[in-house]
């Protein structure tokens, strides 16, 4: 099987770095040494591992995914009223960058189209 090159430290991965390892990742499945559909869950897993690890996983011109604590507290359950007691829980942001919202702000329309994985 090709050699990707590793990248230990994915939250500090530059676009560059991504487009290198995207363009490894494409010979290699033209050559069809491994699954596509395996190669990609593989690095989606690798940087939900890295979200966790560290707290805070950024991909430079794409946006930042962060653990962020919210505080828990009184709240109300809309369907029944009912008053529920949280307790502080992590909870995951994601901010785009600054081409990503850019590329946003050009959309006229909306391709209501819905990628989901197997």
């Amino acid at each position: 099987m090709g050699k990707v090159e590793e990248y230990n430290d994915l939250n500090k991965m530059h676009s560059t770095q991504l487009l290198l390892l995207e363009s490894q990742v494409h010979e290699i499945i033209r050559k069809r040494e491994i699954n596509q559909d395996c190669l990609y869950f593989g690095t989606l897993h690798s940087i939900k591992e890295k979200i966790f690890e560290h707290g805070r996983v950024e991909i430079r011109g794409f946006g930042t995914f962060e653990i962020k604590i919210r505080k828990g507290g009184k709240r109300r359950n809309p369907k029944t009223g009912e008053t529920v007691y949280t307790k502080d829980h992590g909870i995951i942001s994601f901010r785009p960058g600054k081409e990503m919202k850019q590329k946003a702000k050009e959309i006229t329309t909306l391709n209501t189209k819905v990628l989901t994985t197997k």
